[in-house]
């Protein structure tokens, strides 16, 4: 079950029986509020321009960020797959999760990049240097985009 918010107030409304069996949330544009007991089943999030530091349930397994590089140094160690997507200012990933096996960057500005030893694939801009990346598995696929 997905469901997508845009106020807190929509999270509030969905009965106890709808937040056991969710398991998809985005956290839509117009969404910038502290996020708080979030459903226990949860295993896929998204979350666009939240402003808010805070702390991600470890259940997590596919996470896509819209601007808020806030979480990129506190991520749970259960995240799969990352999704990043970000034009504004420059971002270093230096702390990623030992579980991500599946990383996306949409981002343009990258000043460094520490890959995880259980990294299979990676997709980056074709404009980032692969200077600015390291531990680079041997069978790593990387895919490029304009």
């Amino acid at each position: 079950m997905e469901i997508i918010i845009s106020y807190l107030k929509e999270l509030r409304k969905l009965s106890i029986d709808d937040k056991i069996k969710l398991n998809e949330l985005t956290f839509g544009f117009k969404f910038n509020q502290p996020l708080t007991n979030l459903p226990i089943n949860l295993t896929n999030l998204t979350i666009c321009n939240n402003e808010y530091e805070y702390e991600l349930p470890y259940q997590i397994k596919y996470l896509k960020l819209f601007g808020n590089i806030k979480l990129i140094d506190n991520l749970p160690d259960s995240i799969k797959e990352l999704e990043l997507i970000n034009n504004v200012g420059k971002i270093e990933l230096i702390n990623l999760p030992c579980s991500i096996k599946k990383l996306v960057l949409y981002c343009k500005n990258v000043n460094l990049i520490i890959l995880p030893k259980s990294i299979e694939y990676l997709k980056i801009n074709k404009n980032i240097s692969l200077d600015k990346i390291k531990n680079i598995p041997k069978n790593l696929i990387i895919e490029y985009f304009d």
